[in-house]
């Protein structure tokens, strides 16, 4: 197991090696010079000269990206050019609302998907099937913004359950104001995004079990149904089900920036889409390089979780 885990993550260091290049290189293309936007429009070319000389942009992009590649080695992200601080503590200030949001939604996504996605098995070409299916092509048609200006329409405006914009945080307002009631609605409204693609591929997974030899032979042991669909049925389709859990977590944690600005959550989605704006360099490279790291966390952890449901996989 141990050296599964350590081939899994040896194996994914280029991935982060790749992920920095192109971002470095990509934000750099973009047309705009932060120097301008920092002094604004009626900054002098000498200022502006000045000013992109101190910050190093005016250096050939090999050798900025030497030092951004050396410093982020040393676990130094760089500073942020507007917000006077490094990008680390810029990005950590704002973690709290993004960590509850990512993690609220996931739950969502899968307290109802996979009820959802096994129902639907169950009860294939029947109504329920066709109610489930239903509700799954609505989440998966639909951008996230619409369905959140939906919610602030119908839950914000004319049931007044929760803000339609803000957040307050813990320490402030308490844990459950802060969680249930500024970013419930934001949460609700990513997870059900996600919760229609588990949908699919809980149903699709159940149906190709549920069909197979070993169920039928549980239900001519005597089996209860229920015993034969949650343990027999949907443990063995677990691969599948864990392979789009890892993906939506993964989703969850990079789609989280339209949301906190939909509902203006101060969170990291939010800074990184202001730092795009901004020409901010530091924030952007930083932002996605640990959405990266984020990703290869998530699809190591789904590999692992892959060998509990199925000792067999990394044997070899």
């Amino acid at each position: 197991m141990l050296r599964y885990v350590v081939r899994r993550i040896l194996s994914s260091i280029p991935v982060i090696i790749i992920v920095g290049v192109f971002a470095f290189f990509l934000i750099h293309m973009v047309p705009g010079n932060p120097a301008y936007l920092i002094l604004g429009n009626e900054a002098t070319p000498e200022q502006v000269a000045v000013l992109t000389a101190k910050l190093g942009l005016d250096q050939p992009l090999p050798i900025q990206f030497w030092r951004w590649a050396t410093s982020c080695l040393r676990g130094d992200l760089g500073d942020s050019l507007f917000y006077n601080m490094s990008v680390t503590q810029v990005l950590t200030s704002k973690f709290e609302p993004t960590l509850i949001i990512v993690i609220y939604a996931m739950i969502v996504a899968m307290l109802t998907g996979i009820p959802l996605g096994i129902v639907s098995a169950i009860y294939r070409d029947r109504w329920p099937d066709r109610l489930c299916t239903g509700i799954s092509m609505i989440g998966i048609s639909m951008p996230g913004f619409l369905i959140g200006l939906f919610g602030v329409m119908i839950f914000a405006i004319e049931l007044r359950m929760f803000p339609s914009v803000g957040y307050v945080p813990i320490k402030e307002a308490g844990f459950f104001t802060s969680v249930f009631w500024y970013l419930s609605l934001p949460s609700i409204t990513l997870g059900f995004q996600r919760a229609a693609s588990l949908t699919r591929v809980t149903r699709s997974s159940m149906l190709e079990v549920l069909g197979s030899d070993y169920v039928r032979t549980a239900r001519a042991k005597g089996l209860s149904e229920w015993s034969v669909i949650l343990v027999h049925g949907l443990k063995n389709a677990m691969n599948q089900i864990l392979t789009q859990l890892g993906f939506s977590l993964a989703q969850l944690a990079a789609g989280v920036v339209v949301i906190e600005n939909l509902f203006n959550i101060p969170g990291m989605g939010s800074v990184a889409y202001y730092g795009l704006i901004r020409r901010d360099y530091p924030l952007i490279q930083g932002y996605i390089l640990l959405i990266a790291v984020v990703y290869v966390g998530i699809n190591l952890l789904v590999d692992i979780s892959y060998r509990i449901f199925d000792p067999r996989i990394g044997q070899s």
